[in-house]
């Protein structure tokens, strides 16, 4: 209500990480930039994902230059899919216009 958006995000609980590494993006340092065509980032365990959960993983995506904790890792992925979305919907407008 306060940010007047027309959506709440959606948090989960906690659930098997097999199942999310499939289907979402992970935050790793070194991975490519998360772009806006990103939905679902996965933000792992202190300490980073095992190598046989990043063998898992559908893609990889880096949230800074440096590594994160959890809880800062997840607002950082919230802020730039927010941004890069009013990037995308402000490009959209300014080609239909």
């Amino acid at each position: 209500m306060q940010s007047r958006r027309v959506w709440l995000p959606a948090i989960d609980g906690p659930e098997p990480a097999g199942e999310w590494l499939a289907r979402g993006v992970v935050a790793e340092p070194g991975g490519r930039q998360l772009s806006a065509g990103d939905t679902t980032v996965v933000i792992g365990p202190e300490g980073g994902w095992s190598e046989r959960e990043l063998a898992g993983a559908a893609d990889t995506v880096s949230l800074a230059a440096t590594v994160l904790r959890v809880e800062t890792a997840a607002v950082a992925a919230a802020t730039l899919l927010t941004a890069l979305r009013s990037t995308c919907v402000s490009e959209l407008g300014a080609r239909s216009g």
